[in-house]
């Protein structure tokens, strides 16, 4: 039964790796916007803000922007925050990831 299995799990493997080497375009598209979407990443002029509500007693969301990572680090070691978004601007435009 296991040779079965392996010889399956191989197959599968082989078929799906021949699926991605047929379409290298699209691999290369994918790769330079890969690229591009790190370099945006990695950037250290973040716009950071979060939801600094006391989650017991607000209803609502309390948004307070933070000029920096460490800056929200050093606010959640006296006050927790329970949505994270971190904004970056490129070419004008937000771009923006959200922690929850």
């Amino acid at each position: 039964m296991k040779p079965r299995l392996i010889i399956l799990l191989l197959l599968v493997i082989a078929v799906g790796a021949s699926a991605q080497a047929r379409n290298p375009a699209e691999i290369k598209r994918i790769d330079a916007l890969v690229r591009s979407i790190d370099k945006i990443a990695r950037d250290d002029n973040k716009i950071v803000v979060a939801d600094t509500a006391d989650f017991d007693k607000d209803a609502k969301p309390v948004w307070k922007l933070f000029e920096s990572e460490k800056a929200l680090d050093k606010f959640r070691d006296t006050s927790e925050t329970y949505t994270i978004a971190f904004n970056w601007r490129r070419r004008g435009k937000s771009h923006r990831q959200h922690r929850f």
